[in-house]
């Protein structure tokens, strides 16, 4: 069976698109999942932001963000492929900080597609593209639910990854109460990302190959990374959701976003937080590594 092509595209004045050719289907401008997602997402907070700090300030933050992210999913992809730490830091210190902090769950990842971009297609041919960060397997039992002490699962499990490079701890709650008193949530846009790509992995390989998400997160000095696990139910009301999304944004129609908050927080769909089980050996064995 042959590979569709995917070709993503930069476009100053429109935003990322991805240019689609499968088979005998071609679809020309398929937008990226973040660009629908945002589309409704309120803008309101991050216009404050950019007011206080000033234009100057907040693309300069900005840029330092993206280079961030950049070398750090870079760290962390060389990481998985070969196994080995980063021979050098670069320039980007908080970068490879954040690399460092991953550095608890990466040996614990068997790697099945890193960086694959992939899209997804309703039957109006209407629908999303973007390079999902990981689709792999990991040891439910090493990852324990922390409201309840228990483990995901009793052995291996596949799972869709996002990585985060925060530059503060935003992930640490999934709500948070603002200062105007309203409640915001900080991590259902990425959920909605991470369980659209495995709608679109499911629906590329034609059958379930993965209904299980894992948004881990980090932010420059952290000793252990931010976990938050979506059970195959959360997944699936997620990607209604998104379907929902997809719908209204092609028929140029509402989607309220404040109430897709609420109703998540009520009927529990806001993803587990997870923490690390220790093995003694491992940890035994890593700390007689030398970091250069």
């Amino acid at each position: 069976m042959n590979l569709p092509i995917i070709d993503q595209i930069n476009d100053p004045a429109t935003g990322r698109y991805y240019q689609v050719t499968d088979g005998d289907k071609y679809y020309p401008k398929l937008l990226s999942v973040s660009r629908i997602v945002n589309h409704y997402r309120s803008s309101k907070a991050l216009n404050d932001w950019r007011t206080k700090l000033g234009n100057e300030e907040a693309d300069r933050y900005t840029e330092d963000s993206q280079l961030r992210g950049t070398m750090g999913h870079g760290f962390i992809e060389d990481y998985l492929l070969k196994r080995k730490m980063p021979s050098s830091v670069h320039q980007d210190l908080d970068g490879y900080e954040c690399f460092l902090g991953m550095l608890a769950i990466l040996p614990l990842i068997l790697p099945i597609q890193i960086e694959s971009k992939t899209y997804w297609v309703n039957s109006q041919s209407r629908g999303f593209g973007g390079t999902m960060d990981i689709f792999g397997a990991i040891d439910g039992n090493r990852l324990i639910i922390k409201d309840t002490g228990n483990p995901i699962c009793d052995g291996e499990f596949l799972f869709v990854g996002d990585w985060k490079t925060w530059k503060k701890d935003k992930p640490k709650y999934q709500r948070v109460n603002s200062i105007h008193g309203g409640t915001y949530y900080p991590l259902l846009s990425y959920f909605l990302q991470c369980s659209a790509y495995c709608m679109a992995l499911n629906q590329r390989k034609g059958f379930e190959a993965c209904n299980q998400v894992l948004l881990i997160g980090v932010t420059p000095n952290c000793l252990s990374p931010f976990i938050y696990y979506l059970d195959p139910t959360t997944v699936a009301y997620y990607q209604e959701k998104m379907a929902e999304i997809i719908d209204c944004y092609y028929a140029d129609k509402p989607f309220y976003w404040l109430q897709f908050g609420f109703d998540s927080d009520i009927n529990g769909m806001l993803g587990q937080r997870c923490k690390l089980r220790k093995d003694k050996k491992i940890a035994k064995k890593s700390s007689k590594k030398t970091i250069v």
